[in-house]
């Protein structure tokens, strides 16, 4: 081995070019003074950008410290009864309420990872959250949006749709918010803007909703570093924007690559990561990708414990490791 390691098990964006995030924290560093808190007009230069990126007002935005953060503080606010997640999906809502002793009720996705809207509903008078994660890590897939405004029409409560992924998707549903006052959207800069080490997030919803959890946050909850990257990212956002494509790209090959190998299904995807499964049982996989330094991301609980990886899409250059050594794998 020539590598020290390849790492594809936590999603992050390798394609906006370090050199030019490093370029970025050094000119902040030289524009503040670092002694001083984080001040209300840095986070609304934040929120005013955001606003003009997405068309949406500034009342209805709410920064947070990440989107983790922000999905805690939706359990801890507002869900009194319970919460509904999907199965599979993001580990944090369980977690979440869990913390909080909030009850959790489950709605297993369909054999496609499509949502089943009418199980859903079955809950309706249960919880008073639906979490639904679209594009779904660890699945890959974005839902319908047939599917989530029917949800959102008849759902008693608020939908929060968790789109961290979505740079990478169809569509937003940002295009509808203003017509459901139920309707809660969480982002990160995180995976499309290549933030992870920032913790830096934001929701949108309803001027009444955005103003109740707004009032619920202490104050300084976001560092102005942070604050600082988000604004300049945004003004970047043609570097973005050609990081994004060169990653659609190179998932494709991915998933073609993955495709050729025998034993190995991958599925389609609308996120930085690619869901396959394995014929075999995975444990033997997976440890062998470990044993040669390549980290990918397995599950312990079902449906997806016993045949199922997901990947990151990361550089062509460790995308080859990866492939050769998978194949080597499931020739053992």
């Amino acid at each position: 081995m020539n590598w020290e390691v390849i790492k594809l098990d936590a999603n992050e964006n390798f394609f906006i070019p370090r050199i030019f995030l490093s370029n970025l924290v050094k000119e902040i560093v030289d524009e503040v003074d670092l002694r001083l808190y984080p001040s209300d007009k840095v986070y609304m230069l934040l929120i005013h950008e955001i606003s003009s990126l997405l068309n949406v007002p500034v009342e209805s935005i709410v920064i947070g410290n990440g989107s983790d953060d922000l999905i805690a503080l939706l359990v801890k606010i507002l869900a009194k009864r319970g919460i509904i997640i999907t199965n599979p999906t993001f580990r944090i809502y369980r977690w979440a309420a869990e913390v909080f002793n909030v009850r959790i009720y489950e709605s297993m996705l369909t054999t496609n990872f499509d949502i089943n809207v009418d199980d859903i509903l079955r809950l309706n008078n249960t919880a008073d959250l639906c979490f639904i994660c679209s594009p779904n890590n660890p699945t890959g897939n974005q839902f319908r949006i047939d599917d989530l405004e029917k949800l959102i029409n008849k759902f008693n409560g608020i939908v929060v749709v968790d789109e961290a992924y979505v740079d990478f998707a169809d569509y937003s549903t940002i295009n509808i918010l203003s017509k459901y006052d139920n309707l809660i959207i969480v982002r990160t800069f995180s995976k499309g803007f290549g933030l992870a080490s920032f913790r830096l997030g934001f929701l949108v919803a309803s001027y009444k909703l955005a103003d109740k959890l707004r009032s619920s946050i202490p104050p300084f909850n976001v560092n102005t570093i942070s604050v600082l990257m988000g604004i300049k990212m945004i003004k970047n956002r043609s570097i973005v924007e050609e990081a994004i494509r060169k990653l659609k790209i190179e998932r494709e090959r991915l998933i073609n690559a993955l495709s050729t190998i025998n034993g190995i299904k991958p599925f389609g995807s609308k996120t930085n990561f690619i869901l396959f499964r394995t014929e075999t049982n995975v444990e033997s996989i997976y440890n062998y990708l470990y044993r040669n330094k390549v980290f990918v991301r397995r599950f312990d609980d079902p449906p997806l414990n016993k045949h199922y990886l997901r990947v990151t899409v990361g550089t062509p250059d460790m995308n080859d490791v990866f492939i050769n050594v998978l194949k080597e794998a499931v020739s053992q």
